[in-house]
């Protein structure tokens, strides 16, 4: 008996493998498909047919190269937006600095007065406007409003002549490059004339010129002939002197005492007397504090109004004393 495997098998036969049985033979599709892989097996996602790596590559017959995938199309999407939006971005911000910039620059400068005073001429106008000219020119960085500083602005003016500006109390925008800019002026308490010219001074004895306000009721009067002297005028105006009479008005005003006028005396330039409505007249000295001697000048009114006793003057010069007669 012979084996099955030892048999011959049949020259005219048709043998096929085992492992080609088991698989089926691949249908017309299949045979294509793998045709075109094997074809373009070199050619890679976003290469264009020759080869190129590029994602960008325009033929003769488009402008822009469409060779991309989809998702490298929204990549190329994404990222020109996001330039889009940042050169919007900067377009905007630009434009806001521009603004700012036109909102807080005072290239001119429109000045008023503060309060219910009386008309500022156009002259006075333009001259603190060419004042703050000035101090633009030595603090160039201070013509924005945000480093502007009204004090520093306010003590330039009045040490280049115009001392009747108390201060700045406010600086508002107006039209692109130019602001509003309002100055207090100084009230007066007193007044008083040297060879023809009116001088105010105020409660801080700061002596001036020009007044915006009603003149004052108090007058200065010069019984001791100094102001008709020049060379003497300095001792009667000077600032020790001014701000002694201009304190002492305020501090009697603040009391309830009206002063009428303030008088020189004769033969002295460092006392000085304050004639009182309705009242003595009270002698002081611009060697002693203004505060206490017009404390003990209130007090000394009072002592005689509650005595019913009449005086013609009171001097209070010496501390804690009070002659009267």
């Amino acid at each position: 008996m012979k084996l099955p495997f030892l048999r011959k098998q049949n020259a005219n036969s048709e043998w096929t493998p085992r492992r080609r049985l088991a698989d089926p033979e691949p249908t017309i599709r299949e045979s294509a498909t793998v045709h075109d892989v094997n074809s373009y097996s070199t050619y890679r996602r976003n290469q264009t047919i020759t080869g190129s790596k590029s994602q960008f590559v325009a033929s003769a017959n488009e402008h822009d190269a469409q060779l991309q995938s989809p998702r490298a199309k929204v990549h190329a999407l994404k990222k020109k937006r996001r330039s889009i939006a940042k050169r919007l971005f900067t377009l905007a911000l630009s434009g806001a600095v521009i603004v700012f910039v036109l909102t807080q620059l005072m290239a001119k400068v429109d000045v008023s007065l503060y309060g219910q005073v009386g008309a500022m001429r156009p002259a006075d106008q333009q001259r603190y406007a060419n004042l703050l000219y000035d101090y633009f020119g030595q603090h160039p960085l201070e013509r924005f409003r945000l480093f502007f500083d009204a004090t520093n602005a306010s003590q330039f003016m009045q040490q280049q002549g115009a001392a009747e500006v108390k201060e700045i109390v406010s600086v508002k925008s107006g039209d692109f490059g130019s602001a509003a800019i309002v100055v207090k002026p100084r009230e007066p308490v007193a007044s008083w004339t040297i060879q023809s010219t009116q001088y105010f001074v105020d409660m801080d004895g700061i002596i001036f010129s020009q007044s915006y306000f009603n003149s004052p009721a108090v007058k200065i009067v010069d019984e001791s002939g100094l102001v008709q002297d020049v060379k003497s005028q300095k001792a009667v105006t000077s600032q020790r002197f001014l701000q002694f009479v201009g304190k002492g008005v305020a501090l009697f005003s603040r009391s309830n005492v009206a002063v009428e006028s303030v008088v020189i005396p004769a033969n002295t330039s460092r006392q000085v007397d304050f004639l009182v409505s309705g009242g003595p007249r009270l002698k002081l000295t611009i060697d002693r504090s203004v505060g206490e001697q017009v404390e003990d000048g209130v007090r000394s009114l009072q002592y005689l109004a509650d005595k019913a006793i009449g005086a013609g003057y009171i001097d209070i010069r010496v501390s804690r004393k009070a002659f009267y007669q």
